[in-house]
């Protein structure tokens, strides 16, 4: 939400609250904080529809060109979602740019230095999707065209409702829509 405060912007956030839960009043709090702006929304949802459903509900109701998918724990800058849409508006093969991620758990770093798919060719984005993964670039920048053209809409063993896993399949639909391309 510091997006809001660091410069003028279009971007739209949309704030998804999935269920009553311990959380629902900060984010009340947060919603009396941003009242007067334009650019942010918050949907409350009465019961916790989980974390595919509440990525679908946001996707479907996306309206803009492209679209980012950030969790509460989640931080990124005006500056980096700038570079991947100028880079993501010049590509028009790709349908995500990603950047790296620094993973904090606790007092540790970790830098997440997505895969490569930058292939003009299917069949080479899918081989080294399968050769070596990650789910870094599931919170990309997304041209929504192509997230809407994505079909997977459940969980099926192994996944058992882990997110993470969930990626991968949704992943490998975008893969083989277009190009993934990356912002280092």
């Amino acid at each position: 939400l510091k997006l809001l405060t660091q410069k003028k912007s279009n971007i739209v956030i949309i704030v998804s609250v999935d269920g009553i839960d311990k959380s629902y009043n900060n984010y009340k709090i947060l919603e009396k904080k941003f009242k007067k702006s334009k650019n942010i929304r918050f949907i409350y949802h009465k019961k916790n529809m989980g974390s595919l459903k509440n990525f679908y509900f946001l996707r479907d109701i996306c309206k803009t060109k492209y679209f980012m998918w950030l969790a509460d724990d989640d931080i990124i800058n005006l500056e980096t979602i700038d570079k991947l849409y100028n880079l993501l508006s010049k590509n028009p093969n790709a349908c995500t740019a990603v950047p790296y991620w620094e993973l904090h758990n606790g007092k540790n770093k970790k830098l997440i230095k997505p895969c490569y798919y930058e292939s003009n060719s299917i069949t080479v984005r899918v081989i080294n999707y399968l050769c070596k993964n990650d789910d870094a670039f599931f919170y990309g920048l997304h041209k929504t065209k192509f997230l809407k053209n994505c079909k997977f809409k459940s969980y099926f063993w192994p996944n058992r409702t882990v997110l993470s896993n969930w990626c991968y399949v949704f992943q490998m639909d975008l893969i083989l829509q277009g190009k993934i391309i990356f912002l280092n």
